[in-house]
């Protein structure tokens, strides 16, 4: 008994659509082996390629169910769709053997020169689960063909093996959307995306026929108005396509947030770098005012002198004591030609630590001026910065005289800098790094 075709338009024509796309994604791939274009076969650069055997074979598949769905009164001859279902069935079998021994025949490259990077999967072959959802395939296109003896058993079997396809490929597709590294746990190696989403319309094809075929071998009396068969597979595409729209949606939302994100933390990051340089900037040009200069260096000069001179030591403490006021430093120190220290601003009592004796003894050899990075205060653990400046006897032009030492406190004005953010913020941090070797 046939059924009126027009009874199952809508199956039909879905199994159509699909099986042309399963055979157009196969041309695709092949396509791309033969021009080169290694994004044809992997669908996107980070995916792994859809072997030219599994496109062949795709090839074939789709167009056969095609033309099924296309001329459902053609096939009283069982002769060519029984060969395509057994002879992707074999191929399916041989492919899952091999590849899960790990013997990959050269033959399924189909003479196209593929060039296989030692140490990663081998490129251009079959996945041992690619063949064994072949041989699915294979197996539920021959189960619904019109045999000469109907049973009902045959187009469930082939509704069952359809199913399976589809949930695998929806699965993988899934997985490869959510980016799950899962993926790699796979024996040998995972299918390729293209071919999963290949055997995803594959499964729908052969779903439909499935379900053509279940209409003919029941009685009219006991057929549904809406089978189950197609309940389901209208369930499952407006499943996979919520989860897939849902998914590409929600990474398309992450990629841009987090391209974003990056694009601020660039820009206040570069913010950061040149407000840094431009603090560094001006300590340095504290230190270029007062290096070099001859009356400083004379005021210097009768101050340290022999005879103690109250108008120059008055006039210096004045001179150095707007610094600490004025131009954001801690205290300032100015020692003698032994490292002697012989004056600070402001007046605290607490003595020069030893390593800043033997730093200040350092620039006065090189007669540069010396900015002394980070360090911790011996007495106190206290951490600053300072810096080194020579002082030169303006008259001899080469006598070193003295150094004058402006220590620099961080936690007053630094590294609150450093840890102001432009906008608010309840996690931003920014730390202070330096390379070192």
């Amino acid at each position: 008994m046939i059924a009126d075709p027009v009874e199952g338009r809508w199956p039909r024509r879905l199994a159509r659509a699909c099986g042309l796309l399963v055979a157009g994604l196969g041309v695709f791939a092949l396509l791309g082996w033969i021009l080169n274009i290694p994004a044809w076969p992997s669908l996107w650069s980070e995916t792994i390629p859809m072997p030219p055997s599994s496109a062949l074979l795709f090839l074939v598949l789709g167009t056969a169910v095609c033309l099924r769905a296309w001329l459902p009164r053609a096939d009283t001859t069982l002769r060519w769709p029984v060969s395509v279902g057994v002879l992707v069935t074999l191929i399916g079998l041989v492919l899952a053997v091999t590849s899960s021994m790990g013997i990959f025949l050269q033959v399924e490259h189909l003479g196209i020169p593929i060039l296989i990077t030692p140490g990663e999967y081998p490129l251009g072959h079959m996945s041992p689960l690619t063949a064994i959802l072949f041989v699915a395939g294979g197996l539920s296109f021959l189960a619904s063909l019109r045999w000469p003896v109907s049973h009902r058993r045959l187009p469930q079997a082939s509704w069952w093996l359809a199913c399976l396809l589809m949930a695998v490929g929806l699965l993988l597709i899934l997985a490869y959307l959510i980016g799950v590294e899962q993926l790699h746990g796979i024996p040998s190696f995972p299918p390729a995306a293209l071919t999963s989403a290949s055997f995803l319309l594959l499964g729908i094809a052969l779903l439909c026929l499935a379900d053509l075929r279940a209409r003919q071998v029941t009685p009219r009396s006991e057929q549904e108005e809406l089978p189950v068969g197609l309940l389901l597979l209208i369930f499952g595409l407006l499943a996979t396509g919520i989860i897939t729209i849902g998914t590409l949606s929600y990474r398309t939302y992450e990629g841009n947030y987090r391209n974003e994100v990056e694009r601020q933390l660039l820009a206040v990051w570069q913010l950061k770098v040149a407000e840094l340089e431009d603090w560094r900037r001006e300590r340095i040009g504290d230190a270029q005012v007062l290096y070099g200069n001859s009356t400083l260096s004379a005021l210097v000069e009768r101050f340290l002198g022999e005879t103690q001179d109250e108008v120059s030591s008055q006039q210096l403490t004045q001179w150095l004591g707007r610094y600490p006021l004025a131009y954001e430093y801690d205290r300032v120190f100015l020692l003698d030609a032994h490292g002697v220290e012989r004056l600070s601003v402001p007046e605290t009592g607490e003595a020069l630590a030893s390593d800043m004796i033997q730093e200040a003894a350092a620039a006065m050899g090189s007669g540069e001026i010396a900015f002394l990075d980070f360090h911790k205060d011996e007495p106190s653990g206290q951490v600053y910065l300072d810096l080194l400046i020579p002082i030169v006897d303006g008259r001899e032009g080469s006598r070193l005289i003295g150094t004058l030492i402006l220590r620099i406190d961080p936690q007053e004005h630094l590294f609150p800098f450093i840890a102001r953010w432009p906008t608010p913020s309840e996690t931003a941090v920014t730390l202070l790094v330096r390379r070192e070797g």
